[in-house]
């Protein structure tokens, strides 16, 4: 069954130039497919004029297009290769229709500033309707935006993204929504295409062996306050010198990065995971993301190896769904797993294009999203999201 075949994808980049050799490599990609109406920007970290620049190179060359984007955890890739530096992107066109909306002010406005961007989109409307969202890391907990979603789309509609990031600066990250660079934003790209895309989520990762399970007694948002009753930070590092992934006083900060949180979900084996970002002096754990008060959580952990081999067991699982080769894909790929790959990055990129090197687009990020009406849908750190078509 040839899934899809009206949406065309043509990957752009990488492109370690500046704004006028990405907006010709923009143009060449938008020629190919006759008409642009989508452009995907990923960029790294950049000061606001710079990052303006490269959009408005994008907007002349691909002219009546929608452009959207966000900032990079570190990377971005194509079947090409990755770019810690550059500047990759993608142009959509064929049988899709684009409609986009924003929610700005999210710290304030939060619920209210979701549902009216949403709500705008009349999602019920749309023909076999799919959704790109992108998102400021710091705007409001990616849990709050799934809940959205899940009551403004049907449940046969994808949706799939990421949070953007800053290459683990952890300062400020940023979207892009037709010229503008905007912080404590979410955007949303509703595309109607003739059939469904194929989507899915893979992270690799296993409870450590002999891990015990941690109770979680107090959480505010994305802050671990306690497990089991004592300060989150001394029982999770406790965990990690029992299990001989520390040593006794070493820096709780170091520590953590080198492991994950893994919550069990309803779904069979399956985890959600939750990356370690912050240590705070009373003990408490800053998340990439919220958990439920009263589950119950144990360290998880990965080689570099398998987590290669979730990229390539994702990217099978795609294609199988598809029955076709991949005319395009989009991945949502965890900046936290970047960091544990470090050289084998690159490998697990390729692994996503397979041996056909299907036109693919990835960004390394804060968080990923993924609603697809079951299995571990929900918003996830250090996993990979695929969508493919």
């Amino acid at each position: 069954m040839d899934v899809g075949a009206g949406l065309r994808l043509v990957s752009v980049g990488p492109v370690e130039g500046g704004p006028s050799a990405f907006g010709e490599a923009i143009r060449s990609a938008a020629a190919e497919l006759g008409r642009a109406k989508l452009v995907i920007v990923y960029l790294p970290i950049l000061p606001r004029a710079e990052l303006r620049a490269f959009l408005a190179a994008a907007a002349g060359a691909a002219r009546g297009a929608t452009i959207v984007g966000a900032t990079t955890g570190g990377a971005g890739f194509t079947e090409r290769g990755i770019t810690r530096n550059g500047a990759v992107g993608a142009v959509l066109g064929g049988d899709v229709c684009v409609r986009t909306a924003d929610a700005r002010d999210l710290r304030n406005r939060g619920r209210e500033a979701l549902h009216r961007a949403l709500a705008s989109l009349d999602v019920g409307t749309a023909r076999c309707p799919s959704m790109l969202i992108l998102m400021d890391a710091y705007a409001i907990d990616g849990e709050t935006l799934v809940s959205a979603l899940r009551e403004h789309t049907p449940i046969a509609c994808r949706c799939f993204g990421a949070t953007a990031g800053d290459d683990w600066a952890f300062r400020r990250t940023y979207v892009f929504h037709d010229g503008e660079v905007l912080a404590d934003t979410a955007v949303f790209v509703l595309l109607e295409s003739p059939s469904k895309m194929a989507l899915d989520v893979l992270h690799g990762f296993s409870p450590a062996p002999d891990a015990r399970e941690m109770r979680i007694t107090a959480i505010e948002g994305s802050v671990l306050k306690s497990l089991d009753g004592r300060p989150a930070a001394d029982v999770y590092l406790e965990e990690l010198v029992r299990l001989g992934l520390a040593q006794p006083g070493e820096d709780v900060v170091r520590a953590l990065f080198r492991s994950e949180i893994g919550i069990a979900t309803p779904f069979g084996e399956q985890l959600k995971i939750r990356a370690p970002l912050a240590v705070d002096p009373d003990g408490a754990i800053t998340l990439a993301g919220s958990l439920p008060a009263g589950r119950t959580v144990r360290v998880v952990v990965a080689t570099p190896n398998q987590l290669v081999n979730a990229a390539e067991q994702l990217a099978a699982r795609v294609r199988r769904r598809i029955g076709a080769p991949l005319r395009g894909a989009l991945v949502f790929d965890c900046a936290a797993r970047m960091k544990l790959l470090e050289r084998q990055f690159e490998a697990e990129a390729r692994a996503f294009a397979g041996a056909g090197r299907s036109p693919t687009l990835g960004i390394a990020s804060y968080g990923e999203i993924a609603k697809f009406g079951g299995s571990v849908e929900g918003f996830h750190n250090t996993t990979a999201v695929m969508v493919g078509w």
